[in-house]
């Protein structure tokens, strides 16, 4: 099974919003100033804006401790930065919410005539339109050979259920020698 983009074309970013989107969770993130101060305190004001505590501490992972410049007579002081741009990935969910992945799914499934491919879908991520959504089924409804497997989860699906995405996809990675 493959993970394709959550998107399939225009993507109503207005509709069904659940805290822990990834468009909320990276303009929370994009509030926060730098350098952090305390890891803790930016967990629990997360936390109340109504992320899951498992993707926060995920979130949080992305940190990493950087040492102020010595200030003559003071002590060094650590802050934590991210690890990434916050402004350059903001973009890069925005880009790819545009993108039109049904394209590379009647592809796959009409290439060969081999195998199966694997859909996840996070039922609690942004919403995808509804001409969108109706494209997209009628696509597995005519193929025969992709599966949809929805995930009572945001985007970050391999944070908050790991073990439901596992035995998804557990099947798939065995080897067949």
């Amino acid at each position: 099974g493959i993970e394709i983009p959550r998107t399939m074309g225009d993507v109503n970013t207005n509709l069904n919003m659940k805290p822990g989107s990834t468009t909320d969770i990276m303009t929370a993130l994009a509030n926060i100033p730098t350098p952090i101060q305390d890891r803790a305190q930016v967990t629990d004001n997360l936390v109340k804006q109504g992320f899951s505590k498992t993707t926060v501490m995920w979130l949080l992972s992305n940190l990493k401790t950087t040492v102020a410049p010595l200030v003559e007579g003071s002590k060094k002081k650590r802050t934590l930065e991210w690890r990434f741009d916050i402004v350059i990935a903001r973009h890069l969910i925005q880009d790819a919410a545009k993108v039109d992945s049904l394209p590379l799914l009647n592809r796959l499934y009409r290439k060969d005539g081999k195998g199966k491919v694997g859909l996840i879908r996070g039922l609690d991520g942004v919403q995808w339109a509804a001409a969108q959504l109706v494209r997209y089924q009628g696509c597995l409804k005519n193929s025969g050979r992709v599966e949809e497997y929805v995930i009572e989860a945001g985007h970050w699906i391999h944070v908050m259920k790991p073990d439901e995405l596992i035995a998804i996809m557990a099947p798939s990675l065995r080897s067949t020698t």
